[in-house]
C-alpha cells in the first residue's frame, strides 16, 4: 500500500525544498489531535521542523502542502513526520500534524508519509472510489471511512473551484487513532 501512495504523490511532481519554514501556526485541529499524553505540542513540533534536513512541497488548490521528517533531538529519540499546509494568502504557514514515528522509519519525507498511511491510515470513500489516501476528490463532502465505530483522525484539505462544477478535496486521509496510539505506548515501554 505504502508504494501505490507513494507513487502517486511522485505522480503529482512534488518540489523538495531546503527546510520546513521556520515559523509553523498550530491549527485549531491540530491542538485537538494533539490532546493525548503522547501528543506533540506545536513548540516541540515548530523545533523539529528546524531539524528537518529537506521539505517536499506538493502543490494543491490552493496553496502547497509540505512533508517532512525531523530526526530526533537525543540519541534514542523518535523522529518526527511533520505536515504543513500554505494557502498562499500572507497568513503564514500551518502546522496541520506531527507524528512520532517507529525507529525504522525512512528518513525520506515521501516514504516516511507513505508508510506511515500504509501503516495507520483507515479505508474512506467518496461514493465512488475507495482508498488509504485521496490526492483528489470530488464533491461537497470530504471522504469519510469506510469503517463505522473506528476512531479517527481525518485530514481533508479543501480545494478550491477551478473549473465550473469542480469543488473538491485536495489532500485527504485518515489516521487509525487508536492503532496509532498502541503503537506509540509499545514504543514508550
Amino acid at each position: 500500500m505504502a508504494a501505490g501512495i507513494e507513487s502517486l504523490l511522485m505522480e503529482d511532481r512534488f518540489r523538495v525544498q531546503r527546510t520546513m519554514p521556520a515559523d509553523l501556526l498550530a491549527t485549531p485541529g491540530y491542538l485537538v489531535m494533539n490532546n493525548h499524553p503522547l501528543g506533540i505540542a506545536p513548540d516541540v513540533a515548530e523545533m523539529a521542523s528546524w531539524r528537518a534536513s529537506e521539505a517536499h512541497r506538493f502543490n494543491v488548490e490552493p496553496g502547497f502542502v509540505l512533508l517532512g521528517v525531523a530526526p530526533p533531538d537525543r540519541p534514542g529519540g523518535w523522529p518526527m513526520l511533520l505536515s504543513a499546509y500554505d494557502a498562499r494568502d500572507g497568513a503564514g504557514t500551518q502546522l496541520l500534524a506531527a507524528w512520532w514515528l517507529g525507529p525504522d522509519t525512512p528518513t525520506n519525507p515521501v516514504a516516511a508519509f507513505s508508510t506511515f498511511i500504509a501503516q495507520f491510515g483507515t479505508h474512506m470513500s467518496d461514493g465512488r472510489n475507495e482508498s488509504l489516501f485521496f490526492l483528489r476528490s470530488p464533491g461537497t463532502v470530504p471522504p469519510q471511512p469506510v469503517r463505522r465505530g473506528y476512531e479517527v483522525e481525518l485530514h481533508a484539505l479543501r480545494q478550491t473551484q477551478q473549473f465550473v462544477g469542480m469543488v473538491g478535496w485536495a489532500w485527504c486521509f485518515g489516521i487509525d487513532i487508536r492503532k496509532y496510539r498502541s503503537y506509540l505506548s509499545l514504543l514508550a515501554l
